[in-house]
């Protein structure tokens, strides 16, 4: 993974179409983003949630290049992801494909997005999907901030209003919905307002031919020939209060304070901050806090969200002048390049895909930003969010792990020592240590200011829920990294533990085998008895939280949600670790597209596969608030019979299929070599897939024998969660 200092080339096509663009020579994904400069404020008032709408039918409507084939199902037949996202002034489509199908997949979603053929019955589904999701996401905290910031917004403007979207709001006829899409389509999804970002091994000149081959689609005679500057959405009132799960408090300085210089610029200086670049000057009870750029929701603006009790307004002026002086610091400086920051992350794709979005929002914003000489920063301008805790449910107040050895019999402790070979994925690793620790049924509260205080010493921590429990993996410099795992360990505490998401969120982590007592894994020697016995300590004192209930029997007919789960098993053996890895790909996006739109099910539907030892396993999940657990169980098992049958028609003509690498995820970060690596020893195996030696295409005789494993119905598992469970 070497080359890292490789620069984003910005720069804008014949077209005038702005294309960021960045070669990355190790890569066999490209991760591709086509962003437009639209989001659900330049909707129509009387339609809201007619943008989110036309993001999901764009999706999912049949292509015209492609009969009965939509967006999602033909990347997924291009062994490739794809997923979009409607913000305030925003809408960008993001897909990761292999490079070999790049110039097919991009071509693919440039004209379906520019050149649609909307359907009313996808039109019709779509509407009952957004329903779904306003109403399972009604009283969630991002529900909540989204109703904070509209208290902001000045009475009148389009920010004061909800956008999601819902029946109600969406309740025209078909025929009349189809008409606004199109309309509003024609006038916002052209070349003035379009943003291509491209991310691959590919040389430049080819990426920026591919990016105006995309432009050219986009070219429309009667679109709004020119963006207009953005009129601020906020009002007079600066502070609104906010009940939720925790206290913190969230400051927004909008665009007309920023400094002036590019958007690039701004965000280097944006993951600086977030990064340490605050250390020493926040109010001394703040815990932990994160900077954003054009966040969610509020894309003119820069986020500070601190976390900490007894923290209030007046900490603005403390606040402000920080931003500032580091401002001042930070000015003229020569930022490191982005893509040796994203080393960091497990993957390339998500901070790509993040960046380019934030460059196009920005970019948008940027005539609005204040002069040179103007204050930047301004306290005069800034808003507020506060998060107080509700007083009508106990807060999950951290437990503090204490010394006495006699509080708890210590826990075991399972180990691994060695690296793994993980130097072959990335070569950085081989002067690097690290150390990754598991605790099962855990959620941990780590030190004030962890993460922040670790990157200022040059210990990079990545810190994520894997389903079953907290996964911590620390890397850098071997003596960083003791040093950092002892004050860690000593000072972590324990949050009580609930299994996270909705329903089938919670009934996915049930396919995940882990070990069920608290794991480390070290490269070069075992961990040191010390920090053990604080992590058999703490661990032993952990809040277990209330079990989540599955059930492996089919509930009555009783209302509310419900999901469901059909599990297949399969013998890990190396052909079936690669043909599982496969037909989860290939399978994918047909599934979503059974289950929502041809047998109507729910609006949630996924596939997962847990790579573990002996046995890998394919879950089929599906959340509904319409049908009993019988209508899904014959559901499901009709649809899975017939996915597996179209997956055995592509594996029996072998001369259709790809490069056993366009199937298999490979790491692209020492990060992620790391993550990988991790989540198999977890699993109980030892080489990762991406590393595993094994003929492709699979023989006859390995797809025969899966064939006759999958064939077998009636050794289907089926597992049951809903809220009466």
């Amino acid at each position: 993974m070497a080359g890292v200092e490789q620069a984003i080339q910005s720069q804008s096509t014949i077209h005038g179409v702005r294309t960021h663009l960045l070669h990355v020579p190790h890569l066999r994904e490209a991760h591709v983003s086509i962003a437009l400069q639209v989001g659900y404020l330049d909707e129509p008032s009387d339609h809201p949630g007619l943008a989110h709408l036309l993001e999901h039918v764009l999706m999912t409507s049949p292509m015209a290049c492609h009969e009965d084939v939509d967006l999602i199902s033909f990347i997924q037949g291009c062994h490739g992801r794809i997923n979009a996202n409607t913000e305030d002034r925003v809408t960008d489509f993001h897909a990761s494909v292999p490079i070999s199908l790049l110039d097919v997949a991009l071509n693919a979603m440039a004209r379906q997005l520019a050149q649609p053929q909307l359907a009313l019955d996808t039109i019709a589904n779509e509407v009952k999907v957004i329903d779904a999701e306003f109403h399972a996401r009604q009283n969630t905290a991002q529900m909540q901030r989204l109703g904070g910031l509209r208290a902001l917004s000045r009475p009148g403007h389009s920010a004061s209003c909800c956008h999601h979207g819902n029946a109600t709001t969406l309740m025209a006829s078909v025929d009349l919905l189809h008409d606004e899409l199109m309309g509003f389509h024609q006038r916002y999804y052209c070349q003035p307002r379009l943003t291509v970002g491209i991310l691959s091994s590919l040389p430049e000149a080819e990426m920026q031919h591919l990016a105006e081959k995309v432009a050219h689609y986009f070219l429309v005679d009667n679109a709004v020939p020119q963006v207009a500057p953005v009129r601020s959405a906020w009002g007079i009132r600066r502070y609104h209060s906010l009940t939720a799960g925790l206290t913190a408090m969230e400051w927004l300085w909008p665009a007309d304070t920023w400094p002036a210089t590019s958007a690039s610029y701004l965000s280097s200086f944006a993951h600086y901050l977030d990064q340490g670049g605050l250390l020493g000057m926040l109010p001394p009870e703040v815990k932990d806090y994160r900077v954003e750029l054009a966040p969610q929701g509020a894309s003119d603006t820069l986020q500070l969200i601190c976390h900490g009790r007894r923290l209030n307004v007046s900490d603005e002026d403390i606040l402000s002048d920080a931003l500032a002086q580091q401002w001042r610091m930070f000015n003229h400086k020569i930022p490191p390049p982005m893509l040796s920051i994203w080393q960091h992350f497990p993957s390339l794709a998500a901070p790509w895909w993040h960046w380019v979005r934030q460059q196009a929002v920005v970019e948008r914003l940027l005539p609005s930003v204040s002069s040179d000489t103007s204050p930047v920063f301004c306290r005069s301008q800034l808003r507020c969010l506060a998060w107080r805790p509700s007083t009508a449910r106990p807060s999950c107040t951290p437990s503090k792990v204490k010394s006495s050895p006699t509080d708890h019999r210590p826990a075991p402790v399972k180990q691994w020592v060695g690296r793994y070979g993980v130097e072959v994925d990335a070569s950085e690793l081989i002067e690097q240590q690290w150390l990754a620790c598991y605790l099962p049924a855990a959620q941990v509260s780590l030190p004030p200011l962890t993460r922040q205080q670790l990157a200022c010493q040059g210990v990079v921590l990545y810190e994520k829920h894997i389903q079953t429990g907290a996964s911590l993996l620390l890397m850098g410099a071997s003596e960083q990294v003791a040093t950092a795992c002892a004050g860690l360990f000593d000072a972590m505490q324990y949050l009580p533990y609930e299994t996270p998401g909705i329903l089938a969120q919670r009934l996915i982590s049930s396919l995940y085998r882990r070990p069920h007592i608290p794991a480390v894994w070290c490269p070069d020697a075992p961990p040191a008895s010390a920090l053990l016995r604080m992590l058999q300590r703490g661990y032993g004192q952990r809040h277990s939280g209330v079990p989540c209930r599955i059930s492996s029997r089919c509930p009555g007919d009783k209302s509310g949600e419900l999901a469901v789960m059909v599990i297949i098993s399969l013998p890990a053996t190396p052909a079936n670790r690669y043909l599982a890895a496969f037909a989860e790909r290939q399978q994918a996006g047909e599934f979503l597209h059974q289950v929502r739109h041809q047998h109507q099910l729910g609006y949630v539907a996924a596939i997962r596969r847990d790579d573990a030892v002996p046995f890998i396993r394919i879950g089929y999940v599906v959340q509904s608030s319409q049908h009993s657990g019988q209508v899904l169980m014959t559901a499901l098992g009709d649809i899975i019979t017939r996915l597996w049958e179209a997956t055995f028609e592509v594996l029996d003509d072998q001369s259709t299929l790809l490069q056993a690498d366009a199937v298999i995820n490979t790491p692209e970060t020492p990060i992620g070599a790391l993550d990988l690596q991790w989540l198999q020893l977890l699993g109980g195996g030892e080489i990762p897939l991406h590393r595993l030696i094994t003929p492709w295409p699979p023989s006859e005789h390995d797809i025969k024998a899966l064939k006759a494993t999958v064939q077998r119905t009636d050794e289907r598992e089926y597992r049951f969660l809903s809220s009466e469970i």
